[in-house]
């Protein structure tokens, strides 16, 4: 079929991402314990990301939260939320539980990137009573109605139904690219001292 510019999603370029594509395919830009990954696998997969949330009515300008491990599914969420125009917040749950709680409220995200072990715990109260025994700083993701998550990290057997990052990022939809303008793009609430903290808003 003929497609028309219009009728397919876009998604938005930005200096990361161009210098993503201009590294070269065969050095890798990540390695950790188990593995390598190149630049072109991070890029694929953060293009398959953005164009999948796009297919189930991802908004530019929608707000997520991540709540990961750093990692490579970290950097492929970074990367696909610059691509869909996102504004993005991370919390530090240094700050402890009540101030997570309250900036998480405050950010009201539409979609949420969330480790499964965070949504295992938040379904065992008494492994999350356990959990909670060893210190008020520990990550945890509270239930958030109404937020869409999307499950990262290990398999693990969450009751509540996600989009799985995995599958996510196995295949592309036809899409446009259109370079984007400096925005305001990510929110970083870290603990530091103060005793209601702030977050530090970062463009592009």
């Amino acid at each position: 079929p003929n497609f028309k510019r219009q009728e397919l999603p876009l998604l938005y370029k930005n200096d990361f991402i161009e210098a993503l594509e201009r590294f070269p395919s065969h050095k890798p830009v990540l390695v950790d314990e188990k593995r390598s990954y190149f630049a072109a696998e991070i890029l694929e997969k953060s293009i398959n990301l953005a164009s999948s949330l796009k297919t189930k009515g991802f908004q530019v300008e929608d707000r997520v939260v991540i709540a990961a491990e750093a990692g490579v599914e970290f950097i492929i969420s970074i990367y696909a939320c610059m691509m869909l125009k996102a504004q993005v917040a991370i919390i530090d749950p240094e700050m402890g539980r009540a101030n997570y709680e309250a900036k998480l409220l405050q950010f009201a995200p539409k979609w949420a990137i969330v480790d499964n072990r965070l949504l295992f715990l938040r379904e065992h109260p008494i492994l999350r009573w356990c959990y909670f025994k060893m210190g008020d700083t520990k990550p945890y993701f509270p239930p958030t109605p109404h937020v869409q998550i999307i499950s990262t990290g290990p398999s693990l057997p969450i009751l509540q139904k996600t989009l799985t990052f995995s599958q996510l990022t196995q295949k592309s939809s036809r899409f446009f690219w259109h370079k984007a303008e400096d925005y305001p793009f990510l929110i970083v609430h870290t603990s530091g001292t103060l005793d209601i903290p702030k977050g530090v808003l970062h463009s592009l």
